[in-house]
C-alpha cells in the first residue's frame, strides 16, 4: 500500500494489511497537505 500510517483506530493491530482480509472504504478525506485519511470497515 505504499507509505501509510500503521494506526487502525479502534480496530485490529496487524503486521501486514493482508491479515485484514476484505475491507470496504466508507470515507476518504484530506487531513493536511499531502496527508489523506480513510475510514473503512472489515467485511
Amino acid at each position: 500500500m505504499g507509505d501509510y500510517s500503521r494506526e487502525f483506530c479502534g480496530g485490529p493491530h496487524v503486521k501486514n494489511t493482508s491479515e485484514l482480509g476484505h475491507f470496504k472504504i466508507q470515507k476518504e478525506e484530506a487531513v493536511s497537505a499531502g496527508v489523506r485519511r480513510i475510514k473503512a470497515v472489515l467485511k
